[in-house]
């Protein structure tokens, strides 16, 4: 995949941009999920993550866009200090 620069905004060679990108808040993950309120996230966008710290030994399984929230599903607690990295792409 190659990025170009359409518009202001780098688009990958499949038509994607990043739309928003960032980390979670640091929280004490006990149910095996994260939950991220963000505004201007749509169902439709592709999500990508990694977990950037944890207290725990978890993965991530799933990241669901819906309207305004993303959802991270993990294998198991990540504990104290969960944080997770980010990126929504979205259709040019």
């Amino acid at each position: 995949m190659s990025f170009t620069n359409k518009g202001g905004r780098s688009t990958t060679s499949a038509g994607y941009y990043v739309r928003f990108a960032g980390v979670t808040p640091s929280e004490n993950d006990v149910n095996a999920q994260v939950v991220l309120s963000l505004s201007g996230v749509l169902a439709t966008d592709i999500v990508t993550a990694t977990i950037q710290a944890q207290a725990g030994t978890a993965t991530i399984l799933t990241a669901v866009p819906t309207t305004d929230t993303l959802t991270f599903n993990l294998s198991g607690n990540g504990g104290a200090g969960t944080i997770i990295q980010y990126s929504v792409l979205r259709a040019s």
